[in-house]
Formats: C-alpha cells, sequence, structure tokens
C-alpha cells in the first residue's frame, strides 16, 4: 500500500479552485478535471454538473474544521448527458489507509446480493443490498448474515445512462471489501432521496473487489480511470489486509 503526504498549501489552492468554479463543457464521457492534487489527474476532461462550496480543513480553527466531504455539494444536470455520460466527482482524497479508515463508519466484507435502479431528478441511482460476511470495523453490533443498503450513482433509468468515472457498477453474486459511509451534504440530493443509505467513501477509493480470498483496490479494473488511488491493494490477502485495517 502506498500514500501521497497533503498539505496545507494544497487544500488551501483546492478551495480557492472550488469556490471559482469552473465551466461545464460536453466531450462524449463527461468527467470533472483535476483541481490542486485532490482530484483524480486526468486530462482532457470535464463534468456534468456545478460543485459549490466553502471548503475547511486539517490547520483551520476548530468551530470550521470539518471534513471537506461534508461541505461539497456537488449537483448533476441530466440534461446535458445526452442520453449517455460519465462523471467524476470531486471526490476527497484518503491519502493513506488510516485517513480511509477513520473516515469509514462501517468496514465489511460483503457480496452484493440485490441491485434496483432508479431515478432520482434524472439521475440514475442505484441502490444495493450488501450481505455481511464479516464485518472488519464497525460502530454497532454488525454481524454476518445482516444486510445493509448501499447507493451509488448510475445506471440507466428512462433512457439515459450514467456511470461515475471509475467506478464500476457493482456484480451481483461478487464479493468485495467496502469502506462506507453516509454522504453528508455531498450528492445527498440523490444518495438519501430513498432514506439515507451507506456509500463508498471517497467512491472509488473505499470499494476494493475480492478475488480467491485476495483484495484488490480498482485501479486493478480500471488501470488509466484509477491510477490516481493513493490507497492500492494488489492481491493482498483478505486476512492480512483486514489485519492492516484494524491496526491503521
Amino acid at each position: 500500500m502506498t500514500s501521497l503526504g497533503a498539505s496545507d498549501k494544497k487544500l488551501s489552492e483546492y478551495r480557492k479552485e472550488v469556490t471559482a468554479g469552473v465551466t461545464v463543457a460536453i466531450i462524449g464521457a463527461l468527467a470533472l478535471a483535476a483541481f490542486a492534487g485532490y482530484l483524480a489527474p486526468l486530462s482532457g476532461t470535464s463534468y456534468v454538473g456545478t460543485p459549490t462550496t466553502t471548503v475547511t480543513g486539517p490547520g483551520e480553527s476548530a468551530s470550521t474544521e470539518t471534513s471537506l466531504n461534508t461541505q461539497i455539494t456537488f449537483s448533476i444536470d441530466p440534461s446535458l448527458c445526452n442520453g449517455n455520460c460519465t462523471i467524476n466527482p470531486p471526490w476527497q482524497i484518503y491519502q493513506t489507509l488510516a485517513d480511509l479508515t477513520a473516515a469509514s463508519q462501517l468496514i465489511v466484507e460483503a457480496n452484493v446480493t440485490g441491485a434496483k435502479i432508479v431515478g432520482v431528478r434524472g439521475v440514475p441511482v442505484t441502490y444495493y443490498n450488501l450481505t455481511i460476511l464479516t464485518s472488519i470495523k464497525s460502530n454497532s453490533n454488525i454481524s454476518a448474515g445482516t444486510i445493509l443498503s448501499m447507493s451509488q450513482i448510475g445506471g440507466t433509468y428512462n433512457g439515459t445512462t450514467m456511470n461515475l468515472e471509475g467506478y464500476p457498477s457493482l456484480t451481483v453474486g461478487s464479493e468485495y471489501v467496502f469502506f462506507l459511509g453516509d454522504p453528508g451534504s455531498f450528492l445527498a440530493q440523490y444518495y438519501s432521496a430513498f432514506g439515507t443509505p451507506l456509500i463508498s467513501v471517497g467512491g472509488p477509493q473505499g470499494t476494493f473487489v475480492v478475488r480467491g480470498g485476495n483484495v484488490f483496490s480498482l485501479d486493478n479494473v480500471y488501470t488509466q480511470a484509477d491510477a490516481w488511488l493513493p490507497v492500492k491493494a494488489s492481491g493482498t490477502p483478505l486476512s492480512q489486509f483486514a489485519s492492516e485495517v484494524e491496526t491503521s
């Protein structure tokens, strides 16, 4: 696993760029241009929607210090999608496994046992049923066999197909390790439309594929789109990965 350092200077630059706004464009598949090291370094891309926020973070006063993810709001304009598009929201970046773990309410090994697509303000949102195999971290008593609900923007609804950049539609019957949390204000208008389901923390950062008892981060699936992921796993045995989470 690798990690990259983040400085207060980067956070300040990121705040300035977010509040300055960005230009909406359509270039085939639509995605978000990178901001000052806090987003995936994608070239020649743009996105559908406009983030508006005042970002605070480490180094600021206790009265304003808050997770970036809870203050960013991001809206998607389906009319710009032209039927099929890719969205790249401004994910907060978690530079280390410890950061990702600390930001998560639940960390579980789970099977995806069901999926349903609904339309929220014209945006396809998929709700997944996760059947827990192992609870790695939990703030409550989550045991094997418990079924949780998780949501993710993406899918096809009413003729519109949307996907999140580097973040696959989950496969029913497949096994994953999920770092889960509530959406806060970030995309909450989509995720919380039918209750308050959990989301993968940091988008693709919080979802790991399990194959043959080994754990893989999504850069092993999307080698280009997810090459930016700071926390990586390339065939780490599940027991070792769980141990690293527990001790991080």
